[in-house]
């Protein structure tokens, strides 16, 4: 719909919307109420957009490159334009613009219709001005996949002063390639204009094991967006002792998930500072699903705290909701850890109305049965129950005959 609104125009497109809404309250409708919407109020037969995005399938994918070229003494910017999808797809008919951004700020723009395998559109540049890049559908309205090499020089250019937050992170994007000093002053600049968090944290990721931008890095780890927080802190490897005290402060950040990365980080990177880490998170349980807390629990079993063990078993119960059953389950498959009392509170989940935990419960049992102790465990208390018909077809599967393998995972 909002290709359809950007190819038709805003004033046609809501004028169809308007007309087919008012004609068609509350009644079952198809697509062709739709296409007849547009012969009715616009006057416009789109057999072609119709044929192309909802009854044929498929999307084109269109490889550009440009070049400037001299013609009568004049300058053009040639563009060339392939659609390279199988065959079997077909070839798509849109228009789509083309913009040419100079050095100066300036533009010269062009929408033609994309409809053959190769067509080269040349683009007048009267006052010969140095291109600094060029987009191929700005804003990424149209359904496609694009090929679209470009030099370093031309991303950073669109990075700075592409108007659609889409090509600034297309931008963004294919600067990964580039070493951080080729990139990182332009990075840092564009942290501090863009807005959007998204484009903040990929900014992050890419400096974020630059040792030239640690300062950098601290201010991020300060950014009012959680997200950008949680990208530093993913991405920074390892995670360096000078900005220990920063990354101490995500303990009591605003985000629990921030706080949950934080307190796992820390403890794997700094083992003997575990009980002051502990102490920072004890009584935060971090909802939904007391992640936190369950991280916290976690850590603490696998320095030898079998209370704290006993206490993730009692999380996957019937007492608790889903999210904090399905965490304490993932918390004790990464610990190996299948203690007797874990498996009433499994087989719950594993026939859980819930697919949801019923997938976790899976997940962690299919891990444990490769397992030869913990997989004799299972067998042994399934076999032991008379289960109701319909959760013995759920359970059948995975307990009753299994072929053996060449490898089994050792207990």
């Amino acid at each position: 719909l909002d290709m359809m609104r950007h190819t038709f125009g805003n004033e046609t497109y809501r004028q169809v919307i308007r007309y087919y809404l008012q004609k068609h309250p509350y009644d079952v409708v198809e697509t062709n109420d739709l296409y007849q919407a547009f012969q009715d109020a616009a006057g416009l037969s789109p057999d072609w957009f119709f044929n192309q995005w909802l009854y044929r399938g498929g999307e084109p994918h269109y490889k550009v490159s440009y070049a400037i070229i001299q013609k009568s003494g004049k300058t053009f910017t040639q563009v060339i334009v392939e659609q390279i999808q199988d065959s079997s797809i077909g070839l798509f008919t849109m228009p789509i613009p083309i913009v040419v951004y100079y050095n100066d700020g300036t533009q010269d723009s062009v929408r033609p219709w994309i409809s053959e395998a190769r067509q080269v559109i040349e683009i007048p540049n009267p006052q010969n001005k140095p291109v600094a890049f060029v987009l191929f559908d700005p804003g990424g309205w149209i359904l496609k996949r694009l090929t679209f090499e470009k030099k370093s020089e031309e991303l950073l250019a669109q990075l700075e002063k592409a108007p659609y937050l889409l090509d600034r992170y297309a931008a963004l994007v294919a600067l990964r390639r580039l070493p951080a000093d080729a990139k990182r002053e332009a990075l840092q600049a564009s942290y501090r204009r863009e807005r959007f968090w998204a484009l903040r944290a990929e900014i992050v990721s890419q400096l974020a094991n630059d040792p030239k931008s640690q300062a950098f890095i601290r201010e991020a780890l300060r950014d009012p967006h959680p997200q950008v927080r949680f990208a530093a802190l993913a991405t920074l490897n390892p995670l360096p002792t000078g900005l220990l005290p920063d990354l101490e402060k995500l303990l009591t950040d605003s985000s629990y998930t921030v706080v949950t990365l934080a307190l796992e980080r820390l403890s794997e990177a700094f083992p003997k500072r575990i009980p002051t880490y502990l102490k920072a998170v004890r009584g935060i349980e971090g909802h939904p699903g007391r992640q936190v807390e369950i991280k916290a629990l976690e850590i603490a079993a696998r320095t030898g705290d079998r209370a704290a063990l006993e206490k993730l078993v009692d999380y996957t119960g019937v007492s608790f909701e889903f999210r904090t059953r399905q965490n304490a389950l993932r918390a004790l498959k990464r610990l190996n850890q299948m203690p007797p009392s874990l498996l009433p509170h499994l087989f719950d989940a594993l026939t859980s109305t819930n697919n949801r935990l019923a997938a976790v419960a899976r997940e962690v049992t299919e891990y444990w049965m490769e397992q030869t102790l913990f997989r004799q465990a299972l067998q042994n208390y399934y076999e032991k129950v008379a289960w109701p018909p319909e959760e013995k077809r759920i359970l059948a599967p995975l307990f009753e005959y299994r072929a053996p393998t060449f490898y089994q995972r050792s207990s």
